[in-house]
């Protein structure tokens, strides 16, 4: 399933988000990012019939920074490994948003063969998003929205509870924006899981929660010990 929000006339996107359905681990979000340079897409492939909706969200802006340069960087991994993708501004250019695009996530088997565990800010002028594979291996692009402008939005990182147990839950809100900043993206990481099987995460939120803050939850799958983070970039 695919959604794409697209923005108003006169308006750009700063960043995006997602509302995503798999709240019992049956759907994994492995697509998230800016399409043509005024919407936000994002995709999900689901193990199981579910009468659940995917929401696409686009953060737009009147005065927006114009994004100067997409950088994306392509990442693979055989079986067993997680592939790292990170994209980075060129020049003097700040990343203010990230996206990513992995490879489906859904084995024939209906098992899960990949989850995306990270996408958030590396440093002033990179993104980096990370993925956990099992044995057929997966693939992962990473994407940097770069602008140019002085500073990079400032981050603003809180760790969620850890849960342990098969197809528990886990969220966190980012700390509020300060000095009348709005959040302009977020991202999310997670602790505890390096390999795919024991625990891992199914995202099901990472979006913009009112003006100030993000809000990133996910499923906890295979039971051990998960912890997601929520990071807002506020400018």
């Amino acid at each position: 399933m695919t959604e794409t929000a697209v923005c108003p006339a006169k308006t750009r996107p700063v960043g995006g988000g997602f509302l995503g359905g798999g709240f019992l681990g049956n759907a994994i979000v492995f697509e998230s990012r800016m399409v043509r340079g005024k919407a936000w897409r994002v995709s999900e492939q689901y193990r199981a019939a579910q009468n659940t909706a995917l929401v696409a969200y686009a953060h737009c802006r009147k005065q927006a920074p114009k994004t100067l340069a997409v950088s994306r960087t392509s990442a693979s991994a055989t079986a067993g490994a997680g592939p790292t993708a990170t994209a980075s501004c060129s020049g003097k250019r700040k990343a203010v948003a990230g996206g990513l695009m992995a490879s489906p996530p859904i084995q024939p088997s209906l098992e899960v063969g990949s989850v995306v565990t990270d996408s958030a800010r590396s440093g002033a002028g990179r993104w980096r998003t990370r993925v956990l594979s099992g044995d057929a291996g997966a693939s992962v692009t990473g994407f940097a929205y770069c602008a140019k402008q002085k500073k990079a939005p400032t981050a603003l990182k809180d760790l969620g509870p850890t849960v342990t147990g098969d197809l528990t839950s886990t969220g966190v809100f980012s700390p509020r924006c300060k000095c009348g900043k709005t959040v302009v993206m977020g991202g999310f990481s997670q602790q505890g899981a390096t390999a795919l099987g024991l625990a891992y995460p199914a995202y099901t939120v990472s979006k913009r929660s009112g003006r100030q803050r993000w809000n990133v939850r996910a499923t906890d799958i295979g039971g051990g010990a998960l912890a997601v983070s929520s990071t807002a970039y506020c400018g």
